[in-house]
């Protein structure tokens, strides 16, 4: 197990890899930039009471939820953007790994989806 752990370790030292982890990264960061904005623009432009300092609480209380479910869904966003990347990622390690073999076959959709829904 623990060799399984260097060779995964010493293959995100790729350059495929890193392209992709920091990719997926960028992209996770960009979605929750846009969620905050979004949000933002949303507490900012809507009053909810007539008292301005219950508006203010609000927004505020709105910013650190957003700020708390960021902080909790984040790697989960991370892993379903680079799920997207998955046959990239195969492709790299296999490369890495299996240097003498052809490169695999690819599947075309309705294949997959027949796999996994049967």
């Amino acid at each position: 197990m623990l060799t399984a752990l260097y060779r995964a370790f010493h293959a995100l030292s790729t350059t495929p890899l890193r392209r992709i982890v920091a990719l997926s990264l960028a992209l996770a960061v960009l979605t929750f930039a846009l969620l905050w904005l979004a949000v933002a623009g949303v507490l900012y432009n809507t009053a909810f009471f007539e008292w301005r300092p219950l508006n203010w609480l609000v927004d505020l209380m709105g910013g650190l939820a957003v700020l708390g479910l960021s902080w909790l869904l984040f790697p989960a966003v991370v892993t379903l953007i680079m799920s997207f990347f998955l046959e990239r990622i195969a492709a790299a390690v296999e490369a890495l790994d299996y240097p003498g073999y052809d490169p695999p076959r690819r599947q075309p959709i309705s294949e997959t989806l027949g796999r996994c829904c049967v």
